[in-house]
């Protein structure tokens, strides 16, 4: 009586390797699915990016004031001396 890992199949692979096999497979499409989603992070990203910079470009032809909050958000005033 053989145990599971030394069964082979018609190719000559054990279970473990075919385990094995799988295991990267499904690695790797974990990886894809990682990077396609990083990828549309970043298109969405410049996108809303490239509105504001057009949406600040139109303001400043039109001679509007940019009415954007300066500095980061929740950054105090800066006190000099």
């Amino acid at each position: 009586m053989t145990s599971g890992a030394d069964e082979t199949n018609d190719q000559g692979d054990t279970r473990d390797d075919l385990r094995d096999r799988e295991s990267r497979k499904r690695a790797k499409e974990a990886l894809r699915r990682e990077k396609e989603a990083e990828k549309k992070r970043l298109a969405g990203a410049l996108r809303a990016n490239l509105m504001r910079r057009k949406a600040q470009s139109r303001a400043r032809r039109e001679g509007e004031a940019d009415e954007r909050d300066e500095g980061l958000p929740g950054a105090g005033p800066v006190e000099r001396e």
